[in-house]
């Protein structure tokens, strides 16, 4: 903002003022993500943040992870859990991030999310729309500590990873 307001005034304008709107969420950008698949197969890259900067969930925190994908459902229950080991691994979700996070990463130790939420009616007519979302962090910087990371996939690549992990016994 000072940028701006410097070159308005060298370009004569007198007048200049920079108004800040209250955000009742912090501000935040990513710099750079990506969410490859290493097995099966050779390691094939699922999105990427250069792509489309809406796969990193706002609020994410930098990690370098390598670890097996589990799906866990809704992911927003405690039931959904049950018979379930995630700790240290990233799971897969079509719940809601953040309240996916505060229950597999803070309560049951995962290491990320992978999530193909579709809170705004994306997916059927639009597979390969995506929403920005947050994690709870974005509004309570007290969580920051407790904090992983989240990617966030359009209907059509969910879908398409969640097929990867049911047809096979070990996804990384």
């Amino acid at each position: 903002t000072g940028v701006v307001a410097r070159l308005a005034g060298e370009y004569g304008l007198s007048d200049v003022r920079v108004t800040r709107l209250p955000v009742p969420y912090r501000q935040w950008d990513g710099e750079d993500a990506e969410l490859w698949v290493e097995k099966p197969g050779p390691p094939q890259l699922v999105t990427r943040y250069l792509d489309h900067p809406a796969v990193l969930v706002y609020g994410s925190r930098s990690a370098d992870v390598t670890a097996p994908l589990v799906w866990i459902g809704r992911g927003m229950n405690p039931r959904d859990y049950e018979g379930k080991e995630v700790r240290g691994k990233v799971v897969l979700t079509d719940g809601s991030a953040a309240a996916v996070h505060d229950l597999a990463v803070v309560k049951h130790g995962a290491a990320g999310i992978v999530t193909f939420v579709n809170e705004y009616g994306f997916g059927v007519d639009r597979p390969d729309s995506l929403a920005q979302v947050r994690l709870s962090n974005a509004f309570n910087e007290s969580l920051d500590a407790q904090t992983t990371f989240a990617i966030m996939l359009s209907h059509r690549q969910g879908t398409k990873l969640l097929e990867t992990v049911m047809t096979n016994p070990e996804v990384v």
